[in-house]
């Protein structure tokens, strides 16, 4: 029974300083990246590149499906975008999740990097607070092609570069979501409404996943001592 107790008190305690630790230092976090998920909005996407001239036509690119796009931000001062983005064909359906059959982009796999710069951090110790950016570059570029676009950034009338918010921003009824959106430049003399609109999944730290398992370890081996007995 001691051992068992001593077992949840060091998962309870490592939680503790892993939460110590994230609101007293800087913090670097992770999220999945998924489509907005607001109807009002039409297509699903999460970036979305109106005028893509002279390189080629409109392109939705959706962070649902097969993506694997990822937000790593570090409160000490850094955020970056990596990993895959499907091409939503018309848009009008998420991609890879029943797509437009009559479209042969659908479903293209384009890997995606993105660096934000000239970034403000809400809340050094509370990574869920966002962080605002007035800047960043990055590309996308077809797998198995050499269709490449680079990506700027466009300050678009008063609004900044990019916003990751827990504002719940464009999603009824939700005031907390984190949701992430800001204007991109693909062409440099950009008029189109090119923009980032998505919002994260938190990738849960691999340190507080294992010591929450060896709780649950430790709190379903007193159960089965209290029914024994």
């Amino acid at each position: 029974m001691n051992c068992t107790k001593a077992l949840v008190g060091i998962a309870l305690a490592g939680v503790f300083f892993i939460s110590s630790s994230n609101n007293s230092h800087s913090a670097i976090v992770s999220w999945d990246l998924l489509d907005h998920g607001s109807g009002g909005l039409g297509p699903f996407y999460g970036l979305r590149l109106d005028d893509t001239l002279p390189v080629g036509p409109d392109r939705l690119f959706s962070f649902g499906g097969a993506s694997t796009a990822r937000l790593i931000f570090d409160t000490a001062g850094t955020a970056s975008i990596s990993g895959t983005v499907i091409e939503n064909g018309d848009g009008s359906t998420a991609a890879c999740s029943g797509g437009n059959d009559d479209s042969p982009e659908d479903c293209s796999v384009w890997d995606l990097e993105y660096t934000f710069s000239g970034i403000t951090v809400q809340d050094v110790g509370d990574p869920f607070a966002g962080f605002i950016a007035t800047g960043g570059s990055g590309s996308v570029n077809q797998q198995g092609s050499l269709t490449e676009l680079e990506l700027g950034f466009a300050l678009n009338g008063d609004d900044l570069a990019f916003l990751w918010l827990p504002d719940g921003h464009r999603l009824p009824g939700d005031n907390s979501s984190l949701v992430g959106r800001g204007w991109v430049d693909p062409t440099s003399n950009s008029s189109g409404a090119n923009d980032f609109l998505f919002q994260g999944r938190i990738v849960p730290e691999p340190g507080a996943i294992a010591l929450f398992g060896v709780g649950l370890i430790g709190l379903s081996v007193m159960r089965r001592r209290k029914n024994l007995a």
